[in-house]
């Protein structure tokens, strides 16, 4: 543990002076965290991770060494340290939740991840879709959302329900203000503007249901939601002329 933190130290110091963080070092904090077995062991390794993995080479290293499924796996098997009021174990959580969304917007890890539908961790973030913890759920979102960057990766999701499962959340969120559920909107929105940006998905999309789910947020007075429920909605409708003289029709966008 004395150990760990030293290099916790150790690691800021390299960032405050700009010197490279080794792959050598890297690997051998990987190595130190797939051998852990306590939280007293993981907490510095997940500090150590967060502090360096907006570098391009490190998010590399971490995903082709299976770093993001043993968050995941350190995740969901210690949940209900989550729902306490301990702010301390509420942070770690959401450190490591950051590490997976930071390592996903890195293309090479995006593919590598998703492996054509059929990776572990992609199919570990669909699942997430379940939860019933927010933080674990806006997670899930935002990864999904990542998945989505490449136009046969948003093709496969909608195929195989993504979009419904993504859709039907709307429906449950569309109306709250809480901070939390804010953040879930403005990920879901950001995921589906992704998942129908090409052409073939746009009719699935909407015959879906997203223009009926979406109505309801017009109205609320959240600049970020408002500014992302936009851009889905044109993104959505663009080249789909039917649906849109039907959305223009709506007593919401008259008034």
């Amino acid at each position: 543990m004395c150990l760990l933190s030293a290099m916790s130290i150790f690691v800021e110091y390299f960032d405050e002076h700009d010197m490279a963080f080794k792959k050598s070092l890297c690997l051998l904090i990987i190595d130190v965290f797939k051998r852990a077995k306590c939280m007293e062991l993981w907490v510095p390794c997940l500090e150590i991770f967060h502090n360096q993995v907006e570098k391009d080479d490190i998010k590399l290293l971490l995903a082709r060494n299976g770093v993001c499924e043993l968050i995941y796996e350190l995740v969901d098997d210690h949940i209900h340290l989550m729902e306490t009021d301990n702010e301390d174990h509420k942070l770690i959580f959401q450190c490591a939740c950051d590490i997976i969304v930071i390592i996903l917007t890195e293309d090479e890890c995006m593919y590598f991840l998703y492996d054509n539908g059929k990776g572990k961790m992609y199919e570990n973030m669909v699942s997430w879709l379940n939860t019933s913890d927010d933080k674990l759920l806006s997670t899930a979102v935002l990864a999904l959302g990542n998945f989505a960057r490449k136009d046969l990766h948003c093709i496969q999701m909608v195929q195989s329900g993504i979009s419904k499962k993504l859709i039907e959340l709307v429906k449950k969120y569309n109306q709250s203000t809480k901070d939390e559920d804010v953040k879930i909107q403005h990920a879901l929105l950001s995921t589906l503007k992704n998942l129908v940006i090409p052409a073939q998905n746009k009719s699935q999309v909407l015959q879906e249901g997203l223009i009926d789910a979406i109505y309801p947020m017009i109205k609320m007075n959240q600049y970020l939601v408002i500014f992302k429920l936009l851009g889905t909605f044109r993104m959505v409708i663009d080249g789909q002329g039917n649906w849109y003289q039907q959305t223009l029709e709506k007593q919401y966008l008259l008034s």
